[in-house]
């Protein structure tokens, strides 16, 4: 194949979509993911961020372990003592701490790959899971299988497509009866298994094929088990396991003792798990080592030890068969990267994300970010930045000369490439200036703060822009009132430094719904705090069984700001159907729906908005839907009267007639599939044989605020 695409009856086009950004929110273009290719015409979409509860705890148990050397079936030594014997390789994270949490439908699947979890939801989301962000990459129906290296490869239906870490779409081919997908990120290689019982090899990078081969044991019934690392291609099929190269020449194989559940590759090892909950371990044609412990999940691949759940328990075991407990990590594991640097679990509709810590180094620097201390409010600022790869545990110490140390021990847990601040309270004030000393390991930094005698002034005010996807956009304005500089201005997390007198700045923010207050600080004020509160469900829900078979949805907006938010009706036009569509609420305005109803009788009827964390949910039950004078009025307008229960013709909002507004407003119109007459409506644009319809945004009656043209709605 010249290139990705070249056969169109086996592959289709390879060109990136140009639409592929609609598939994820945006955000900063700065937080591309790790690893990302950056192949030419890829755009910069990334997805925001929300967070849930923590997994459930699970059940802690013990396992039992042995280990026996190649061809030495009687001889076995108890290794359950050697348990962390290993701990301090610097290889193996010693412990986690939570990241993330989310709520997550059902899983359908999920890969690793180099700092970064792909999980893919049964609603077709595909997310991207680094340590500190997280980024819907794809929206595709009927996602089989993901896989993880350079690119995410999403593989659906009959087709395989690649994205960015960013969120771009990159190519995508046609792969008929693709059945799985696995990427090894050491040689570009991608593998899709079909159902036809081979291997197609694609290269990451271009999307062309490579190459294909046989699937080994292909007439055994059961799916296989499959893993991609190190150039290699692990192939487990019922009690077999075979190794392959890229090509598909075997490099080992081995008949196991029993039917194998999963198989995982460690840099000259392949290890699997059996159905009866073993854990071996093979180096060529070699057994090493085998765990006894009811083993129910295996990464696909580690670099110093796998990922694997071990009687309830998660630990990684290494090339040795050594078990290194996953500490702090709870619920059952979905997903780890090679190196172990980030675990995914779920767990009662939860997707936890923890990501391993160390302690801190030479990557941890700290400063002190305060330029002076006021005697009423004697607090200082330190800043740690880590600059390492790996998120690590800080324990600081804090002194001064010229006043005492409320706590003399800061700690603090600092992502990769993040910065964390902490505020130290200090004791009576004894000097004109006070010399803070604060130190990490054997780093260690000085700074003299001035005490102030004046006081000075700020004025604060918070601006509300609007809501969307369950986020507020606001901005919080800072003004020096008063007669002199004022230092060390911040405002939340975010840095002023200095205002002048008479000098302002507008600092921009997101508040995840619920909002609430946002403190500014400076050198010589007393802390101030401004509201931006906007509730958690911002919209509030009408609905009614309106005469003439319509269903009345009205939604209201009681906050100050607009609301851009999706609504979806189930239960209309008949028992089985639904109706969904965005929606733009102005502030303190109400937004009005009518749907028609296609069948009679008596259904729950629900409608749901959803916007991120804003999501309310009202169900209206047995609603007797078209009524008597449902009927007269369809008789009246010459069609035949129709049983409360009887079922008249579906009316489906997808073949209505179009007409331009223009048109539909110059003048009284006359239904060509009723004959009745309407007069013009603001906006109306055209009629179907179920009544007119019309766009309409309108405010409430105590919001000034004009209409806008923003959603179809119907009314007969």
């Amino acid at each position: 194949m010249g290139d990705a695409g070249s056969d169109p009856d086996d592959w289709g086009s390879a060109s990136a979509d140009p639409e592929s950004d609609e598939w994820g929110d945006q955000s900063d273009g700065d937080s591309s993911g790790p690893a990302d290719a950056g192949a030419e015409g890829e755009s910069n979409a990334t997805a925001p961020t929300d967070t849930a509860e923590t997994a459930d705890e699970p059940a802690e148990t013990e396992a039992t372990e042995s280990t026996r050397g190649s061809g030495d079936d009687d001889t076995t030594r108890d290794v359950s003592n050697e348990v962390g014997a290993d701990a301090d390789d610097p290889e193996v994270p010693e412990r986690y701490v939570q990241v993330d949490a989310f709520d997550v439908a059902e899983v359908a699947a999920a890969d690793a790959g180099a700092g970064a979890i792909a999980v893919a939801t049964a609603d077709g989301r595909v997310s991207l899971i680094t340590s500190g962000d997280r980024r819907r990459v794809a929206r595709k129906d009927g996602v089989i299988d993901v896989a993880v290296a350079d690119r995410v490869y999403v593989l659906s239906g009959a087709e395989l497509e690649a994205f960015s870490h960013a969120g771009s779409r990159v190519w995508g081919v046609d792969v008929p009866d693709g059945q799985s997908v696995d990427a090894d990120p050491d040689d570009d290689r991608v593998y899709v298994r079909t159902g036809d019982g081979e291997f197609v090899v694609v290269e990451g990078r271009t999307g062309i094929e490579a190459g294909r081969f046989e699937q080994p044991h292909a007439d055994v019934a059961e799916s296989p088990a499959v893993a991609a690392a190190d150039g290699r291609l692990a192939v487990a099929s019922w009690s077999f396991l075979t190794v392959l190269d890229s090509t598909g020449e075997q490099l080992d194989e081995q008949t196991l003792s029993g039917a194998v559940t999963d198989v995982g590759l460690l840099p000259g090892r392949a290890v699997v798990s059996l159905k009866d909950g073993q854990l071996v371990g093979y180096e060529g044609d070699d057994c090493l080592w085998e765990i006894d412990g009811d083993v129910s999940w295996l990464a696909d691949a580690g670099v110093a030890a796998l990922a694997a759940r071990v009687a309830g328990s998660d630990f990684a075991v290494d090339a040795d068969g050594n078990r290194h407990p996953l500490d702090g990590v709870s619920g059952t594991p979905i997903a780890a990267t090679p190196s172990l640097d980030l675990v995914c679990t779920v767990g009662s509709g939860t997707a936890t994300v923890y990501a391993a810590v160390g302690r801190a180094d030479e990557s941890v620097t700290v400063t002190v970010e305060s330029e002076s201390l006021r005697p009423a409010d004697p607090t200082v600022v330190l800043a740690f930045t880590n600059e390492g790869d790996r998120a690590v545990e800080v324990d600081a110490t804090v002194d001064a000369d010229g006043a005492s140390v409320a706590s003399s021990t800061v700690s603090a847990t600092i992502d990769a490439g993040s910065t964390q601040r902490r505020r130290v309270s200090l004791g009576p004030l004894s000097a004109d200036e006070v010399t803070v000393t604060a130190a990490v390991g054997d780093a260690s930094t000085e700074k003299v703060l001035e005490v102030q005698e004046e006081t000075t002034a700020l004025h604060v005010e918070s601006v509300l822009h609007g809501v969307e996807d369950g986020v507020l956009s606001a901005a919080i304005d800072v003004e020096n009132d008063g007669d002199t500089s004022v230092t060390g201005v911040t405002v939340g997390e975010t840095t002023v430094g200095t205002l002048d007198p008479g000098e302002s700045e507008r600092v921009p923010l997101e508040q995840d719904l619920p909002s609430g207050a946002v403190t500014v600080r400076a050198d010589g004020v007393d802390p101030l705090e401004t509201e931006t509160t906007v509730p958690a469900t911002p919209t509030g829900i009408d609905i009614e069984s309106a005469s003439k078979g319509f269903l009345s949805v009205t939604l209201h907006n009681d906050t100050p700001v607009a609301v851009d938010d999706q609504v979806t009706v189930e239960g209309v036009p008949d028992d089985d159907g639904s109706f969904s569509m965005p929606v733009s609420i102005q502030a303190n305005g109400a937004y009005r729906l009518a749907l028609p109803v296609a069948s009679a009788g008596e259904r729950s009827v629900t409608v749901e908005t959803s916007g991120g964390r804003v999501s309310e949910r009202l169900s209206l039950t047995r609603c007797s839907l078209l009524q008597d004078d449902a009927d007269r009025g369809a008789a009246s307008r010459g069609v035949p009267a129709a049983a409360p229960t009887a079922e008249l013709p579906r009316r489906g909002l997808d073949r209505l007639p179009t007409r331009s507004p223009t048109a539909a407003t110059a003048g009284p119109s006359r239904c060509p599939w009723t004959g009745s007459i309407r007069q013009p409506t603001p906006g109306e644009a055209s009629c179907s044989k179920s009544g007119w319809w019309w766009r309409t945004n309108r405010p409430s009656p105590s919001s000034s605020s004009s209409g806008r043209t923003t959603a179809r709605t119907h009314s007969g």
